[in-house]
This record gives structure tokens, C-alpha cells and sequence, in this order.
């Protein structure tokens, strides 16, 4: 019998909840991943900061009171958050744009976010609550499948895949290291939860079908990524704490977040395959 709505968000817990008491808990030490990118994210929630030559690009800001995390994150790695010149947006939910505002209003960064979450967040507002406050933002531009998003020596693809949420975007850009050529690949917006009806209803996705959530991941399975990046450190997304601890343990081992373009299309065939259970057992 397929798991019901209350029985996956059970199965996962709410690891959500200690950001809104002790958000410092989940600090982590940033660090460089490969050649000019770097994580300056949580143990919850995946934050990538890209050195362009020409300024900063920012890939989602975490939860809304992480501020202080972030900018010390930043900081730590030598450089300054006034040099942000574009944040990139995943997806719109909270814990991907939480501190959005913030690096908007005080260091005057550019911001990106889909077109469908941005229509979202304008007509629903009362969908994006955040431990009793309404959190959202305005950005400054909209992504459609197919931007290119240039600054210094880096473009960035930008690829719709709409399902978790009906704006969610993907990313590629190529990683120079090492005097070879990787391509960072950070899929976005790859949850299950919303699948669930009860989820999917409340979060006001009409526009949004199952079938979205699938092909979503079919076009982003043949982009031969070797730099694997996450949304989340987490098992279900690339592993990135393990990673992490992976590099610390022994600095000789080959980079962790390095893959082959096979164990790229690997993970999402059986992320699509986890999908297509949930929509054939009718969950939505």
C-alpha cells in the first residue's frame, strides 16, 4: 500500500523545525567544493557562492534569520557580501529564499526567481508563512527555461523544472580546475512532498501537474553534469554533508562531489522512479 501524506511527512520529520528555535546549531564551516565555487549553506539547506571574477553570484539564501550564518560564511572564505552582484533562486520556498530581502536592501544585489513562483508569491502571499510571519520578496528579474545568466567568467543555463514548485529551475555552468572542465549541475526544486495532494492543494499549484514533476526530470538527464551539486546536503539530494566529511577525513581522496556523467542519469532515474510510484498510486 502506498504511503499516505501524513505517513511521508512522518517518515521524513520535520527537520525543518530547529531553524525556527536554533538556527546557529546547523552552522557548518564553509568551503571551497571545486575550483571558484564554494558552499556557504547549512546542514539543512544548500547555499552556493560562485567567484565570477567580476563579482559574486549567490544560489539560494537559506532560511529567514540565517542571515548572520550566511554573511559570516561569506566572510570566512575571504570575501565581501557588498560584491554579490546576482542571487539565483531554485525554487521559491522559504527556506530557499529567506534571507533574500536582506542581501537585496543592504548590499543591493540582483535577484532571480521563476516566473511561476514569483506569479505565486504576488497572488498567494498567505501561502509563503514562515513561523507565524509572511515571508517574500520581490525579484528584480523573472527566469524562463533557457536564460543564460552571465557575469564574469561564468554562464549559467537555466533549465525549467517545474514540480515541486511550478517555477523551479535547474542550473548548469561550467567549473574550470585542476586544468580540466567540469559542469556543476544543481537540479532544482526535486521534492517529493508535493506530490502528495494535501500538500500540493494547499500550496496553491493548479497550473502544476504530476506529469510535470517527471518531465522535469527528463530534461535534465542528459546533461553530462561531473560536478554534482545539492539543493539540500542530504541523502535525497547529492550527499553533501557526507561529502563533506568525506574531504576533511582524507584531503588525498579524490573530490566527492566529482561524479561521472552515468552516475548523474543513475540518481535521477531512481528519483523518477520514487516520483512515478507516488503518481501512480494516486497520491495527487
Amino acid at each position: 500500500m502506498a504511503l499516505t501524506y501524513k505517513e511521508f511527512q512522518e517518515k521524513s520529520g520535520n527537520q525543518f523545525d530547529v531553524m525556527k528555535t536554533d538556527p546557529y546549531t546547523q552552522y557548518l564551516e564553509p568551503f571551497c567544493i571545486l575550483g571558484n565555487v564554494y558552499y556557504v549553506g547549512d546542514k539543512k539547506v544548500g547555499m552556493h557562492l560562485i567567484d565570477t571574477g567580476d563579482g559574486l553570484i549567490l544560489i539560494d539564501t537559506g532560511f529567514p534569520g540565517a542571515e548572520a550564518m550566511v554573511v559570516n560564511s561569506i566572510w570566512r572564505l575571504g570575501f565581501d557580501p557588498k560584491d554579490i552582484k546576482i542571487i539565483l533562486h531554485t525554487h521559491g520556498h522559504v527556506d530557499h529564499y529567506g534571507t533574500t530581502t536582506f542581501f537585496q536592501q543592504i548590499y543591493g544585489a540582483k535577484t532571480y526567481l521563476g516566473e511561476a513562483d514569483a506569479r505565486l508569491m504576488e497572488k498567494h502571499p498567505e501561502t509563503f508563512e514562515w513561523n507565524g510571519r509572511i515571508i517574500t520578496f520581490t525579484p528584480d528579474e523573472m527566469l524562463h527555461d533557457g536564460d543564460v545568466i552571465k557575469l564574469g567568467n561564468t554562464e549559467i543555463k537555466v533549465v525549467k523544472s517545474a514540480g515541486h514548485s511550478p517555477g523551479a529551475m535547474s542550473f548548469f555552468f561550467p567549473v574550470y580546475a585542476d586544468g580540466k572542465t567540469y559542469l556543476a549541475g544543481l537540479p532544482g526544486g526535486i521534492g517529493r512532498n508535493t506530490l502528495f495532494k494535501e500538500a500540493y492543494e494547499a500550496l496553491h499549484y493548479p497550473e502544476t501537474t504530476p506529469e510535470d514533476f517527471l518531465e522535469s526530470v527528463d530534461r535534465i538527464m542528459e546533461e553530462p553534469v561531473t560536478l554534482w551539486l545539492g539543493c539540500h546536503p542530504t541523502p535525497f539530494h547529492n550527499d553533501g554533508l557526507k561529502k563533506r566529511m568525506q574531504m576533511m577525513d582524507d584531503q588525498d581522496r579524490p573530490n566527492p562531489y566529482v561524479i561521472t556523467p552515468e552516475e548523474w542519469r543513475s540518481y535521477l532515474k531512481e528519483l523518477r522512479k520514487g516520483m512515478k510510484e507516488i503518481v501512480d498510486n494516486g497520491c495527487i
